[in-house]
């Protein structure tokens, strides 16, 4: 168990010219058997049984658009192919939206899920990895019709997870049909008060706990969760720490969080006084 404490370091990448990207292709095979549980259909059952919410695929199950190209090109070489190989991005964000969406058939055929997060990454502290026009140009075609073809089967939301400072992507991504946000990095100067203001209730907020006051103690950790008392009580948000719990916080702290906000979440505010 445990968390790692560095990132990993690429020696290179499988993409750096357009004729790499068929290879790729040739390797990522949508809807092969091995990438189902052997008993996936005994799963099913059981989930039509359920009396909670279903997520298709854990965490980082389905990494974005973004994140994908990232993965196949670096951060740097990425940056540059929007404007020296738009041909081969757009061919790159297509074929990733066919395969998510057939990856994700042969289960959504079979039972309805509540949820599906796209896992993208693709913001830093003073904002987005690309700009708007960039993601509205290569991404929000597939983008939407993938949110679609979730809907029709039955999917209730759609979440994109995005560390950092998304705001100028948001009326995209909520164009295309994405209902959710997830993490709300506080260390990038956004909030889910100041993303309930401007883009309403329709926009579901998850994540927003600024994960540099759990180790200030109690006092601090109460405080906190109070702001996000008029969020609770209008609904539509999930309080939830804004990325991994760092190692810093202690599991005495970790508790007394958990602690309180359980409290905030059953509307029992005194209890954060």
């Amino acid at each position: 168990g445990g968390m790692r404490m560095c990132m990993d370091e690429y020696l290179a990448f499988p993409v750096s010219k357009p004729e790499d990207f068929p290879e790729v292709k040739r390797r990522l095979v949508a809807a092969v058997r091995a990438r189902y549980p052997a008993d996936l259909d005994q799963q099913i059952a059981r989930w039509k049984q359920r009396d909670y919410p279903l997520v298709l695929g854990r965490n980082c199950a389905a990494n974005g658009f973004y994140w994908r190209a990232r993965e196949f090109m670096g951060t740097e070489a990425l940056s540059f192919a929007w404007y020296d190989h738009p041909a081969l991005m757009h061919e790159m964000m297509e074929f990733y939206a066919d395969f998510v969406i057939e990856t994700s058939r042969p289960v959504l055929e079979k039972i309805q899920v509540e949820y599906f997060c796209l896992n993208e990454d693709m913001s830093m502290k003073s904002g987005p990895l690309l700009s708007p026009a960039t993601y509205r140009t290569f991404i929000f075609p597939h983008l939407k019709r993938m949110v679609e073809f979730f809907r029709s089967h039955g999917v209730k939301h759609f979440a994109v997870d995005t560390d950092g400072d998304p705001t100028v992507l948001i009326p995209l991504l909520m164009d295309a049909g994405v209902d959710v946000i997830w993490p709300i990095e506080r260390a990038s100067n956004v909030n889910p008060q100041q993303w309930r203001k401007q883009f309403g209730r329709s926009l579901r907020l998850w994540g927003g706990v600024d994960k540099r006051v759990l180790p200030r103690g109690l006092e601090a950790i109460k405080a906190h969760l109070r702001e996000f008392i008029p969020l609770i009580v209008e609904g539509g948000f999930i309080p939830t720490v804004d990325h991994t719990v760092p190692p810093d916080v202690s599991w005495d702290d970790f508790r007394r969080y958990m602690d309180a906000k359980q409290a905030l979440l059953a509307g029992d505010f005194a209890k954060l006084e």
